[in-house]
């Protein structure tokens, strides 16, 4: 026996995420070379009763349990540790693996009947190989879900083509396993007016740099499209914490930054647009203020429109940190006191400190 570890799928509590494409597509790689079982974990504690654990996920490692570096049996698979074997990445995804781990959260009552069958039915898909090949397009039936999984899609070769190719399928939606980064206000618009199969459940990060001076400009311009594009219900998202200069991520950097990202969420609020915020974590490098973007980003993405950004703040070290930026740059102490609801009520007009 071989077990199998879906860190994501194991995360959550209720419903069924996507599963992992890595880990369907080794199973199958598996298969082909010997006669083996797999077992996919519902935890960690059971990976010393198996001689050999493959463990995958698409989070960052700072996000993974610790102890999992520690176990000599496991391998690590995913979109920031290892890649799986070439020929693996050719194979056909083998989404029996998750038939026992479906079965019992329908009888947990943890996901219901139609969205297991919904998830051991849908189609998953990769577009390109580690080497950069393309990969051909499964089979696939009308009106199914068609799953993509490649990273920041819109940036590989004939994105926008292969959209069309799944679309010519009929599928009943496209969803993308990672949210979709829109390198330009242009692609945001294009994704949302010409291809309506790609779903709106879909998260969508605006993931370019608009200059304070140009605020006025990019708003006046661009605001009743974005008004009718970015809704309560849409998960649409600025980035928190990422350098669009260089590489370079220095305190002198995140200090700049928070105030840059408070200007550009108090910008899209005081015109009524709804917008979230995710968290950019760069490659081997620490954030010093993990703390407060993730105090941001509760405001942010709070359904409460009365809560002050200082409320976010809640504990006594959270309270030092907003106190330590003020005392950096008293341009900070305007941002604090504000809602949502007093935002929208400048009807536009958010000065920059």
């Amino acid at each position: 026996m071989i077990g199998f570890i879906d860190y994501e799928l194991l995360l959550s509590k209720r419903g069924l995420p996507p599963p992992s494409l890595a880990a369907m597509k080794m199973a199958a790689y598996l298969k082909s070379k010997e006669n083996v079982q797999i077992i996919v974990l519902n935890n960690l504690e059971t990976i010393d009763n198996f001689e050999k654990v493959y463990f995958f996920s698409d989070l960052v490692i700072d996000k993974l349990p610790k102890e999992i570096f520690q176990y000599p049996n496991v391998e690590m698979y995913g979109l920031h540790l290892s890649p799986i074997p070439l020929l693996a990445e050719h194979m056909i995804p083998d989404t029996t693996i998750y038939n026992n781990i479906v079965q019992e959260r329908v009888n947990d009552k943890r996901t219901s009947t139609n969205r297991a069958l919904q998830f051991l039915d849908s189609i998953y898909y990769k577009c390109y190989d580690e080497n950069g090949k393309r990969l051909p397009l499964p089979p696939s039936d009308k009106r199914k879900r068609f799953y993509i999984y490649d990273n920041d899609f819109l940036e590989i070769p004939n994105s926008w083509l292969i959209l069309e190719e799944i679309t010519e399928r009929q599928p009943s939606g496209i969803y993308m396993t990672q949210p979709i980064q829109c390198h330009t206000v242009k692609q945001f618009f294009t994704l949302r007016e010409d291809y309506e199969k790609v779903s709106r459940n879909n998260k969508v990060i605006l993931d370019y740099f608009v200059p304070l001076h140009h605020f006025e400009t990019y708003f006046g311009k661009y605001k009743l499209k974005l008004l009718g594009e970015i809704t309560k219900t849409a998960d649409v998202c600025v980035y928190l914490g990422k350098n669009y200069g260089n590489n370079t991520y220095s305190e002198t950097f995140y200090v700049k930054n928070i105030f840059y990202c408070l200007n550009l969420i108090y910008s899209y609020y005081s015109r009524n647009i709804p917008i979230k915020a995710e968290i950019y974590y760069p490659v081997d490098c620490t954030n010093p203020f993990e703390d407060v973007y993730n105090a941001i980003r509760l405001w942010v993405n709070s359904k409460d429109y009365d809560m002050t950004m200082a409320q976010s703040f809640g504990t006594k070290k959270l309270q030092e940190r907003m106190q330590e930026l003020i005392n950096k740059n008293a341009s900070f102490a305007p941002f604090f006191d504000k809602t949502k609801n007093d935002l929208i009520q400048t009807r536009g007009i958010w000065r920059i400190p």
